[in-house]
């Protein structure tokens, strides 16, 4: 009776959480993708650990970290190390979040059929937000990536979006970065983009969060 009980809170909590993915797939690959500056490692560490407190990050600044020691200075080689890490952790069946700023199509591609082929529920979480807010939170990182890239950054996520989208993961959620919080959208089937509402529920929306940021 206890065992249903506490799966029936399970169900409950999974079912009205903004990312029901997080608390129920078992082998699950995101894709995190998001602006240099915009809180992406804050998202990880408020939102995603507190739900799959199991789920292990591949981040280029993380691998870049461990063989510098000082977070202000990139070593070289640190993308292709983590792509290398993360293709082998996949085999391990393990779930992961593969962190991006969503710049190189060619190895979300390659990270997305590889986790799919293996059996992985894929998602992707698209943290957006405005240029200024980027910036802003740009200024406040350890490594502070040049003004031209995070621009190019920005703009490359819309241009990619399509491709993103082709690949047809299991869903793809729009996380809109205010000031006190978030806001959860996602794609419906038709394309169309959905808001989440105070009740929980996933409804057509007018707003257009991708061009409006």
């Amino acid at each position: 009776m206890k065992f249903l009980k506490t799966f029936k809170l399970f169900e409950e909590h999974s079912k009205n959480d903004p990312i029901p993915e997080l608390v129920r797939s078992e082998k699950l690959g995101v894709i995190l993708l998001g602006t240099p500056g915009i809180g992406k490692s804050t998202f990880i560490s408020n939102f995603i650990q507190p739900r799959n407190p199991n789920i292990k990050t591949f981040s280029t600044d993380d691998v870049s970290l461990t063989f510098t020691k000082d977070p202000k200075t990139y070593h070289q080689t640190a993308s292709k190390l983590n792509l290398d890490r993360l293709f082998h952790f996949i085999d391990s069946n393990r779930s992961f979040i593969y962190d991006t700023t969503g710049t190189q199509l060619e190895n979300i591609r390659n990270i997305f059929e590889k986790a799919t082929q293996n059996g992985f529920d894929v998602i992707f979480i698209h943290l957006v937000g405005s240029l200024e807010m980027a910036e802003l939170g740009n200024l406040g990182r350890d490594r502070k990536v040049p003004t031209d890239y995070l621009r190019m950054s920005h703009q490359k996520q819309k241009d990619n979006l399509q491709e993103y989208l082709n690949l047809n993961p299991k869903n793809y959620y729009l996380v809109e970065r205010l000031s006190n919080g978030y806001q959860f959208y996602k794609f419906g089937e038709l394309g169309n983009i959905l808001q989440r509402n105070d009740l929980g529920e996933y409804v057509e929306s007018d707003n257009n969060i991708i061009n409006n940021y």
